[in-house]
């Protein structure tokens, strides 16, 4: 079984995102957070035989599966998205990253 949308959870990301005085890192980070959580879910869809333990194991902190880079290549095997959502996503996920790990902010 799947984890289901949180509808608050959209709510609350889409108005903070959609908010003017919401400075551009957050909604980066808040954005492409959102994304991997869903892309994650709809990978783990594919996967029948995924008990806890090994859910944790693959996508868990220091999981095979942990990382944005990595639900996009495995969405992209299983073919859950399509090559331009592909591109799309690994923008969004080198956007995010330039805002997370940059210490001054980007111009």
């Amino acid at each position: 079984m799947t984890d289901p949308i949180d509808v608050a959870d959209f709510t609350k990301v889409t108005k903070a995102v959609m908010n003017p005085a919401t400075d551009a890192r957050t909604v980066a980070i808040m954005a492409a957070a959102y994304i991997d959580d869903y892309l994650g879910m709809a990978v783990r869809t594919k996967l029948p035989g995924l008990n806890s333990p090994l859910k944790e194991k693959l996508f868990g902190t220091y999981g095979l599966f942990s990382s944005t880079a990595a639900k996009i290549d495995l969405a992209r095997a299983l073919d859950i998205i399509s090559r331009n959502m592909m591109a799309d996503l690994i923008l969004i996920n080198r956007i995010r990253n330039r805002f997370a790990h940059s210490i001054c902010g980007i111009q």
